[in-house]
């Protein structure tokens, strides 16, 4: 009888404490990151071309030879992210670096729970492309 007496005690103490405001549902947050102030610096890459990259940055060369040379990673330690880049020239051979590019994003079809292709193009400057947004426990 005593057990029932607890039990319908703890009972009511849960329905007096548990009721009150509506819950409210929270906003998804975010990981506020600081990033350091913005200042580039213009890296000139082995393949005859240039970019600007953020001067907390390091760039790591391939150290292959030919095509391999034009690959390399663009490093920031602070955020602990590594950017692999490769830079091909187009010679009569964007079908076939399309279908690279193409088979590269679907490997991952295993993993991602998503995965959405948007078509881009730039009229001014005569640029067009696909690109792909993997979602999911997929590395991006």
């Amino acid at each position: 009888m005593m057990k029932n007496n607890l039990f319908i005690l703890n009972l009511l103490l849960v329905l007096i404490i548990g009721c009150g405001k509506d819950p409210i549902p929270k906003p998804k947050g975010y990981f506020r990151i600081h990033l350091p102030e913005k200042k580039y610096e213009v890296m000139e890459a082995k393949c005859g071309y240039f970019f600007e990259k953020p001067n907390y940055a390091k760039v790591v060369f391939n150290r292959g030879t030919g095509i391999d040379s034009c690959w390399y990673n663009i490093i920031v330690p602070r955020l602990n992210a590594k950017f692999h880049m490769t830079y091909l020239p187009v010679e009569n051979n964007l079908q076939k670096y399309s279908q690279d590019a193409y088979r590269m994003a679907y490997e991952h079809e295993v993993k991602a729970s998503s995965i959405k292709s948007t078509k881009y193009y730039d009229k001014e400057r005569n640029v067009s492309g696909i690109i792909y947004d993997l979602g999911g426990d997929v590395a991006t």
